[in-house]
């Protein structure tokens, strides 16, 4: 405040892997970025990248036809008024 800023308030919430999902969010443009930058911990994904990537594209396909979408991810959208 004293810098002159204002309070920022968030208006929407996403919440992933929440129980009950409200909301899908077409990811069709940036799934192979997605996948490109889970490749880039190797350390994590190591030698099991491409069963992962196989297992991501799946799932991001199936929530797509479910938007009418080719690949999308699924959140519980709340907003905060």
């Amino acid at each position: 405040m004293a810098e002159g800023l204002r309070p920022h308030k968030v208006s929407e919430i996403y919440i992933m892997g929440a129980p009950v999902h409200n909301y899908g969010s077409d990811i069709s443009t940036t799934l192979d970025t997605k996948v490109l930058a889970l490749h880039a911990h190797v350390g994590q994904v190591g030698e099991f990248f491409s069963d992962i990537e196989h297992m991501l594209r799946g799932w991001s396909a199936e929530l797509g036809k479910r938007y009418g979408v080719a690949y999308a991810e699924e959140f519980h959208r709340t907003t905060n008024l």
